[in-house]
């Protein structure tokens, strides 16, 4: 279950960004490849135990899977991957490559921002 230690680096990342700013975190936005080998399942029970009673407690983590792509090296076509098959849905070649998918990267943090009082 290596979604735990994910899980602690995203919490390690948003803390190192935010530092010390004052603010509470409404979410995390993570970009996570269908190809990455992920269970996000996982990885959104992990983070919530991890951040339970910490600054971060309330968090939301928000996860987006984005397809890999294949691109073809016969006919040029591109096309978005939906199922594990690795040959051209066009043309049927395997000169194919794998564009992406195994993504896994804090791509935003949506903050409130706390007001002195």
């Amino acid at each position: 279950m290596h979604e735990l230690s994910i899980a602690c680096s995203l919490i390690s990342i948003v803390k190192e960004t935010l530092h010390d700013r004052p603010c509470r975190v409404k979410a995390v936005v993570v970009r996570v490849g269908r190809l990455s080998n992920v269970l996000i399942d996982s990885l959104e029970f992990g983070f919530s135990a991890l951040i339970a009673g910490t600054e971060l407690d309330g968090a939301r983590l928000i996860v987006r899977q984005p397809d890999p792509l294949l691109l073809c090296g016969e006919c040029g076509q591109e096309t978005v991957l939906k199922e594990f098959e690795f040959a051209c849905p066009h043309c049927g070649s395997l000169n194919i490559t794998v564009k992406g998918g195994d993504d896994l990267f804090v791509e935003s943090i949506e903050v409130e921002e706390e007001t002195a009082s």
